[in-house]
């Protein structure tokens, strides 16, 4: 029985992927969160990012439109995942961000910028990063 109820929780939570927390900031000093990355069996990566205590990107210096998530590749190259949409709890002050998106590209690093649009060509300002990180 003990072996059933181990080998489950292990299987649980190799399921659950990675885990990493972003670095604390220094654009952003309140802002907290993490990554959950689990790769697939057609060698995707399904990314799902949290982000606490975030304020509006039109609240930084100099104002910005929108946060925008990328990961960063072995080859050193950004990619693109979406737009980090945020918004303030219905009975909480603390302002959130959520994205979830699938890749194709092997991610060692997410980061958020701080854009005029929500679909740049290459990263600007960084405002959150996670360290490095490898990836099954």
């Amino acid at each position: 029985m003990r072996t059933t109820i181990l080998a489950f929780i292990v299987i649980a939570l190799g399921s659950c992927g990675k885990k990493i927390s972003f670095i604390p900031s220094t654009v952003i000093p309140t802002a907290k969160g993490y990554v959950k990355i689990k790769g697939d069996k057609n060698d995707n990566y399904n990314v799902r990012l949290q982000v606490k205590d975030i304020v509006k990107s039109k609240e930084l210096q100099p104002s910005k439109k929108t946060y925008v998530v990328w990961v960063e590749t072995m080859e050193n190259r950004a990619h693109l995942l979406g737009r980090l949409e945020s918004s303030k709890g219905l009975f909480s002050g603390t302002r959130k961000g959520n994205l979830e998106s699938v890749t194709a590209a092997k991610p060692v690093r997410v980061f958020v910028t701080a854009e005029d649009n929500g679909t740049p060509q290459f990263p600007s300002e960084v405002v959150l990063t996670t360290k490095l990180f490898k990836v099954k």
